[in-house]
């Protein structure tokens, strides 16, 4: 086989692997579309996707769980005599927020998140809120039987804070890929549909 034939060979093989693994690449994408469309199909009628997902349920555990750590923060910062079962009512609506949101998260189930192509955005939601349960569990040690180490239990509900607004962020992120539409603190909290778009 001369020079020019085997080039020509190669080249068309090199063509026919090239096809086949951009035919593979869209029909990944094609079958993720059409998962990602069920879902807003289902959200639409149900207000949950997968395996009983309620992305506004999840969002609100997020929120409420931000919410007591900012307010944990607030009295940590400005006070120097916090009453130790303030702080440990805080942390435990905390960890009772972060749990139900961790519940939602798990509902989907790998296999929907698979299909969808959500499992790098589940992955990072999943990792951020064991790295909010370490802190609580840090948080925790701050708080002894008669005080509250004020300084270091505002270190970590600072922690937690910033991993639960990058869990927003990656949430909403997660939800627009998928058409559906989650209110958003950045805009004051203004009044959305919580519909999907179609």
């Amino acid at each position: 086989m001369s020079v020019s034939t085997q080039t020509k060979l190669l080249i068309a093989l090199t063509i026919v692997g090239f096809s086949a693994s951009l035919a593979e690449a869209q029909y990944d994408t094609n079958a993720a579309k059409k998962a990602q469309t069920k879902m807003q199909q289902q959200y639409s009628r149900s207000g949950s996707i997968g395996g009983g997902y309620r992305p506004l349920s999840a969002w609100t555990y997020q929120q409420n769980a931000r919410s007591h750590a900012r307010a944990l923060n607030m009295y940590g910062q400005n006070r120097s005599d916090l009453p130790v079962e303030t702080a440990r009512e805080h942390l435990l609506c905390i960890k009772q927020n972060l749990t139900a949101t961790k519940t939602e998260i798990t509902k989907l189930g790998p296999d929907v998140a698979t299909e969808a192509g959500l499992t790098e955005h589940i992955e990072k939601l999943q990792n951020l809120l064991a790295d909010c349960e370490k802190s609580c569990e840090m948080m925790g040690k701050t708080m002894k039987d008669d005080r509250v180490d004020e300084k270091l239990m505002c270190e970590h509900c600072s922690v937690v804070e910033t991993k639960l607004q990058a869990f927003e962020n990656e949430h909403l992120s997660m939800m627009k890929k998928l058409g559906i539409e989650l209110p958003s603190t950045k805009s004051g909290h203004e009044q959305h549909s919580g519909q999907a778009k179609p």
